[in-house]
């Protein structure tokens, strides 16, 4: 959040912090937690954890954490069908047009830098939606790689405003268990 303050006017901070569908997240105080008790607490992870739970034994108590724990927390959107949010790709999206030329693979890098570099300039739509997307990319899909290709369909959410809609909770979640089932591993 001290990015997204250094970055945006007041006018683009305020519209991003209240008038988007992440409001309930931006406004989430920042905890400070050693790793190691939370490496500790998922390595207590047991073997009844799937794709739809967390399941972890602590102190003779089973812990269970869902998409709908998590929905609760974040206020995200979780329950529509990622497969409903379709495009027209023949029609230029103008953030892409605009900022990064046609035809171009863009990067999560190349948003990263254009983010830092403020080339929506005194835009407050732009900044705006420049700002949802580089949210998206360095904190709902966190872990992805600077050389990950961004998929069209994430500009063309944002673009139309039916990024509000999209199920941001069931993909951050997911993507929080495949990273937890593939990092930590169980055998220490």
């Amino acid at each position: 959040m001290n990015v997204l303050v250094e970055k945006l006017s007041e006018i683009q901070y305020n519209r991003f912090c209240g008038t988007t569908c992440f409001t309930q997240l931006s406004s989430i105080r920042r905890c400070h937690v050693q790793a190691q008790l939370i490496r500790c607490m998922f390595l207590s992870e047991i073997e009844g954890s799937s794709k739809n739970a967390i399941l972890i034994h602590v102190n003779g108590t089973t812990l269970r954490f869902t998409i709908h724990d998590f929905t609760i927390i974040t206020e995200l959107k979780c329950s529509d069908n990622e497969n409903d949010f379709v495009f027209n790709t023949e029609e230029p999206n103008m953030i892409i047009l605009h900022y990064f030329g046609v035809g171009k693979a863009i990067t999560k890098k190349q948003l990263v830098d254009n983010f830092s570099n403020k080339v929506w300039e005194d835009n407050d739509d732009d900044g705006v939606k420049f700002v949802i997307l580089f949210y998206i990319h360095s904190f709902i899909l966190s872990e992805e790689s600077t050389t990950t290709v961004i998929d069209r369909k994430y500009f063309d959410l944002v673009e139309s405003g039916r990024y509000i809609d999209y199920p941001w909770d069931k993909k951050a979640f997911d993507l929080l268990i495949l990273n937890l089932h593939s990092k930590i591993k169980h055998d220490g």
